[in-house]
């Protein structure tokens, strides 16, 4: 993905692949609920072009109710670089997004150059923190200290927060000192085969 995904985007050929995922999703997801009794939410990531296209919220809830699944199950991810592109046209796609009950997530936090701006122009749920402050956690006392003072601003404006790559039980461990936090990794679990009904 890191590299055919940036050649689509590129050539502008990454919609007709975020609604394919945004499908796969809805119907993935209703075969991981046939397998559980969790509840289950899944999340796909999205492009700063798909916030271009008019109709793009209108594409997503088709997708979800194509497989009868609730927008409030699925999480769209963006970067904050991305819906840094053109904050206006992002604001009003990711409004009307959540206005059909999808949750917007933003990712890789930390990473790109505007990320307290995305956190003050855009109704987000979710704040993903970049893996890469996870790299040492247990003895880099300046990671420590800015992985606290995101989720502290996170958890400030009432933020669902999740910490991406965590990949050992020691990296796991440490975060549990933070309530409420969430982790992603492969700790819990590597890709899988798809389940299907």
């Amino acid at each position: 993905p890191n590299q055919w995904i940036p050649f689509a985007e590129q050539i502008g050929a990454i919609h007709p692949v975020t609604l394919w995922a945004i499908d796969r999703a809805a119907q993935d997801l209703v075969n991981l609920q046939d397998a559980t009794t969790a509840d289950v939410t899944v999340a796909v990531n999205i492009s700063a072009q798909d916030l271009a296209i008019t109709n793009f919220d209108l594409e997503a809830v088709d997708c979800a109710r194509r497989h009868q699944v609730n927008p409030t199950q699925m999480v769209l991810e963006i970067t904050e670089t991305a819906v840094m592109a053109d904050k206006q046209q992002a604001r009003v796609m990711l409004d009307k997004l959540r206005g059909h009950g999808f949750r917007i997530a933003l990712d890789d936090f930390g990473t790109g150059h505007s990320s307290l701006g995305a956190l003050v122009n855009f109704n987000i749920d979710e704040l993903k923190i970049d893996r890469s402050f996870l790299t040492d956690i247990g003895q880099d006392t300046v990671r420590q200290s800015i992985l606290r003072a995101a989720f502290a601003l996170g958890t400030a404006l009432n933020l669902n927060i999740v910490v991406e790559g965590v990949e050992t039980g020691e990296v796991a461990d440490w975060l549990k000192q933070f309530p409420g936090l969430y982790g992603q990794g492969y700790y819990w679990g590597r890709p899988a085969a798809l389940i299907t009904r």
